[in-house]
């Protein structure tokens, strides 16, 4: 008991395979609880119960049908959807259900109970921390087949045992980014209209090319195809539409700082500055196909590179291989699905 007593519910939270959607907008510099809710506002007509509700699911994964329902009224009300019924909506995925029928139209049955088996382990993983400390969520990791696959997951459990550590966010960002990262990747190939050019958009995005290598040049390598696309011969010309309240030179040294890997602006921040150019711009518009590619382009490579940086806050040595494994994961998954049928 006296090894519980030291484990705050903060850091049982990150005792998991695949964390909460709002720790991961958290990585890409997303506040997803303003983006629902907006800033907290007590009183009437205020939205502070949200917030409530927001820290109690987030904690627990449970909640009262009365209090989902107001839940669900308010953000209708607010972003103008439109959910099922509260008594329809599924809570298996817990923090994860907004996307239940996402996942299952784009990825159907198989994909969805896929995701359900990793929210399972994570949650159980999870249990296993919370009632029996360091040591013993490192035997459960130690669990994990020694596969190519969890590979990571050994040396994360070998990191536990070596520290006795409690501070499971770092010893266990490799995980947290892979497991992240192999369902992404994962939605990338599944999701892209060529399967085959899904591979290489992947390997691209992670391993770059000659002039950019490794997920800490992802946004690097997008600036390069956006000013390519958008038609601006120098960086200089780019750079200052990017960022046009500012002087020139200023912009230039601004944006290098994201071109050489030192900088990774979150991601509202990134996608504002691209809007901004196609809204200014005479020859393109918010409607194109264009802007559809480079805006979700930028979802991706903004994810890889603030998720390298992540890794690197947390010391963790071979950062760039927690990206390769997951790539070689998916096509190898890929393959094997191939050879199979």
């Amino acid at each position: 008991m006296a090894q519980n007593q030291t484990c705050s519910d903060d850091t049982i939270r990150f005792a998991r395979l695949l964390l909460d959607p709002e720790d991961y907008c958290d990585i890409v510099g997303i506040s997803l609880k303003n983006w629902a809710f907006g800033p907290r506002v007590g009183g009437a007509g205020g939205n502070e119960s949200q917030h409530k509700f927001w820290a109690r699911m987030r904690n627990s994964g449970k909640a009262t049908q009365g209090a989902l329902q107001k839940f669900i009224k308010f953000l209708e009300v607010k972003h103008q959807l439109s959910f099922l019924s509260p008594l329809e909506t599924p809570l298996k995925l817990g923090a994860w259900s907004g996307l239940e029928d996402i996942i299952r139209l784009e990825a159907g049955e198989e994909g969805l109970e896929g995701f359900r088996q990793v929210i399972l382990a994570s949650d159980n993983l999870q249990k296993v921390a919370e009632f029996g400390g360091p040591k013993a969520l490192a035997a459960e990791l130690h669990r994990a087949p020694t596969s190519s696959f969890f590979e990571i997951f050994h040396v994360c459990a070998d990191e536990l045992e070596k520290n006795n550590s409690i501070n499971w966010k770092a010893v266990l960002a490799p995980i947290h980014i892979f497991v992240a990262s192999y369902l992404i990747f994962s939605w990338l190939v599944e999701t892209h209209p060529d399967k085959a050019e899904g591979f290489l958009a992947v390997r691209k995005l992670v391993c770059g090319n000659p002039t950019h290598r490794g997920p800490q040049f992802a946004l690097a390598r997008w600036l390069a195809t956006a000013q390519n696309e958008l038609g601006f011969k120098t960086k200089t010309q780019f750079y200052a539409a990017l960022s046009p309240n500012q002087d020139p030179e200023n912009a230039r040294i601004e944006w290098s700082k994201v071109g050489n890997g030192r900088d990774v602006p979150p991601l509202p921040r990134l996608r504002d500055d691209l809007k901004r150019i196609f809204k200014d711009s005479p020859i393109h518009n918010l409607n194109s196909e264009l802007y559809e590619q480079l805006d979700l382009g930028l979802w991706y490579c903004s994810y890889v590179a603030r998720s390298y940086k992540y890794l690197q806050k947390h010391n963790v040595t071979k950062a760039r291989k927690v990206f390769l494994v997951a790539a070689t994961e998916v096509e190898r998954a890929r393959l094997d699905t191939n050879h199979v049928s």
